[in-house]
């Protein structure tokens, strides 16, 4: 009841700024700003996300730049609008231009992290930051500098920005970076590689590891058994190494015509069980969530974070007289409801021994074809695929167990090239579902989430 009066005083003050203009007692900001905590609690009912949406929506007809940026943050969260990245950096850039230094914030962080089908570009990023007064845009150029994203690495550079910085991430992240420098140097374990020589070595493609297509699969008792090896964690490009960290991963037998599997994954010194289907050459989980200790941290409260486990797609590769598994992992930071950022799995059953020979056989992995945002999703999903020429497309989804429930979007003929499409307002029971895409006469595949 509590929550429905507060929307409701909420959709009134919107209503009381036409009526009084000037006159009103409450400001645009401030409604602003009490939208952005009742909808960070997350249990909106469609109703009232729509109700936020059209209030919000209204007054950012007016170029109010709080009210544009906040319509922006709809889009891109997808609170009572479909998803659309597209228009989310649309609103935060008209945001922008009415002086709103969040905005600027809001778009660097869209190119740093690769939400949606935005994608990931440092120069963008540190562009939007550097013309944003905001305190978290100066933390991210911070950070920027210091691990080398995009940048070259300075640390001098990034700690004078932290301690001219007033907000407590900056502070927590000093303090973080003073008092664990062991951190900073890494070491690849059982192998004679470090951290720098890795990253020359995979010469920037270590994230085109693949999820197998119609052309190309395993079977499932290649993977099954224990394996051990090392968590690779890159940067959100893909391009550079952050760390690596121990892992050991056991995959148990099918135990049905659906494809599950038991399996047991543990990062450093925590583990996961659960159990994951096995489709074409990739698992995925069904609930397996684990926690792992970040490299460098910026809020105290928060050493370790919580990862949903999502996917892991294999390659086998037979290198001399041992086979290596090499898989890339995708997963969700619950936390942030944000992809994490590309890990790569490289295991061997035995004590595993890196060589430069097993990293360059990183290099000659395909990317995933089908690519979705958000999973697990609620309502809406955005599907994007790259065609290397015209074809004729059509996307369906349908529930995993049984392929019933069909939803068919025949999409006709598309150019060559970078094509999103928008499922939206999906009713759809909670479980898998599986995405297809079918590119003439060829049909990819993926594994999404229904939440």
């Amino acid at each position: 009841m509590e929550k429905k009066l507060l929307l409701a005083l909420f959709i009134l003050i919107g209503s009381l700024q036409f009526i009084i203009g000037q006159e009103a007692t409450v400001s645009y900001s401030n409604y602003i700003e009490s939208v952005e905590e009742y909808i960070n609690r997350n249990d909106l009912t469609r109703k009232e996300a729509r109700g936020i949406f059209k209030n919000v929506k209204n007054l950012a007809l007016q170029n109010d730049p709080d009210a544009l940026c906040m319509l922006g943050v709809l889009h891109k969260d997808g609170v009572g609008t479909p998803l659309n990245f597209n228009k989310a950096r649309k609103y935060f850039e008209l945001a922008h231009k009415q002086g709103d230094q969040k905005a600027a914030y809001s778009l660097g962080y869209l190119y740093l992290k690769v939400l949606g089908n935005i994608e990931q570009d440092y120069t963008k990023a540190l562009k939007w930051f550097s013309v944003s007064d905001y305190p978290m845009a100066k933390h991210w150029i911070a950070k920027m500098h210091y691990l080398g994203l995009g940048i070259p690495q300075n640390e001098e550079k990034a700690i004078a920005l932290l301690k001219e910085n007033s907000s407590y991430n900056s502070r927590a992240f000093l303090w973080d970076i003073e008092n664990r420098k062991e951190k900073e140097e890494i070491a690849i374990s059982s192998s004679e590689f470090q951290l720098d020589t890795l990253e020359v070595t995979v010469n920037n493609r270590v994230n085109h590891i693949s999820q197998p297509n119609a052309t190309r699969s395993i079977p499932p008792d290649v993977v099954t058994g224990k394996w051990e090896g090392l968590l690779i964690e890159m940067d959100w490009s893909g391009d550079k190494i952050m760390r690596s960290i121990p892992v050991s991963f056991a995959i148990g037998k099918l135990q049905d015509g659906f494809g599950t599997l038991d399996t047991q994954i543990k990062i450093d010194s925590i583990s996961t069980s659960g159990e994951a289907l096995w489709n074409n050459g990739t698992l995925t989980f069904l609930d397996s969530k684990i926690k792992i200790e970040k490299q460098y941290t910026d809020h105290l409260d928060y050493p370790m974070l919580d990862y949903d486990l999502l996917s892991l797609s294999f390659e086998e590769q037979l290198i001399g007289e041992t086979t290596y598994l090499l898989g890339k992992l995708e997963s969700q930071i619950i936390q942030w409801s944000e992809p994490a950022p590309p890990m790569v799995l490289v295991l061997t059953k035995g004590e595993p021994e890196l060589s430069a020979e097993i990293l360059e056989a990183l290099a000659d992995q395909e990317d995933h074809f089908v690519k979705v945002y958000p999973n697990p999703f609620v309502t809406d999903l955005l599907v994007y695929y790259e065609l290397e020429k015209e074809a004729k497309v059509t996307i369906s989804i349908y529930d995993y167990y049984g392929q019933t429930g069909t939803k068919t979007y025949p999409q006709g003929y598309q150019k060559a090239g970078k094509q999103v499409f928008s499922l939206n307002n999906l009713s759809l029971k909670v479980g898998l579902h599986v995405v297809k895409i079918t590119v003439d006469d060829t049909s990819y595949s993926k594994i999404v989430v229904k939440k």
